[in-house]
């Protein structure tokens, strides 16, 4: 599977009946939703918490046939990607129909963290057909061979930044791509010029910023 694929199981929990279900679906990248003012300090690291953080939706409820039901939504990784592409969300539509930058800028960090992966996917994992099935999907996610215990979240090491220059309508994109240590490159088409960490970090106008799992 590629390196960038990861799963999470969403739990939906209906206010009106109690009644629970889910859906399971893989990803390959999470956008997360830049706030609209710079009142609240914000962080990679806040952002990709508050996109797996709890929500109240509205959906019809399969169980008590209830129309545009309140429930509780939850997300519970069940596989950790080996890439995770972090995807801001910057362009929005205005009341009129118009494309708006949100320029909203935030401290560029070197790492983030996702929270645990579900202790039921360990389940049985202590089995040889589940220990080959498991190498074979995601041979970076393996969680400890303790059934019930839920493994620990992991840790992601930023390598890549991509920003975009302009606005809603037109613009340019350009690349940090750190190679051995912390020694980074700026990518502005075809030139190429040594970065910094410092330089990094001082950008604005993240779009896509991409982190190894460590």
């Amino acid at each position: 599977s590629s390196p960038f694929t990861g799963s999470v199981e969403h739990s939906y929990t209906c206010s009106s009946c109690g009644h629970k279900s889910s859906s399971a679906e893989s990803f390959k990248n999470i956008s997360v939703t830049l706030p609209t003012s710079q009142e609240v300090p914000i962080s990679v690291q806040g952002l990709v918490e508050r996109y797996f953080a709890a929500e109240e939706i509205f959906k019809d409820c399969d169980s008590c046939k209830g129309r545009n039901i309140k429930h509780e939504k939850t997300q519970t990784l069940k596989r950790f990607p080996t890439v995770l592409c972090v995807h801001m969300k910057r362009l929005v539509s205005t009341d009129a129909g118009k494309l708006h930058k949100n320029t909203l800028d935030h401290p560029m960090d070197k790492t983030v963290s996702l929270p645990a992966l579900d202790a039921r996917t360990n389940a049985n994992a202590n089995t040889p057909e589940k220990e080959e099935e498991e190498r074979e999907l995601a041979p970076s996610s393996l969680a400890p061979q303790t059934p019930g215990i839920s493994p620990s979240g992991a840790v992601f090491e930023l390598y890549g930044a991509v920003f975009h220059r302009g606005g809603a309508e037109s613009g340019h994109y350009v690349s940090f791509v750190r190679g051995d240590g912390d020694d980074w490159h700026l990518y502005n088409d075809s030139f190429v010029r040594a970065s910094s960490w410092e330089e990094v970090r001082a950008q604005r106008d993240s779009f896509m910023l991409f982190f190894n799992k460590l």
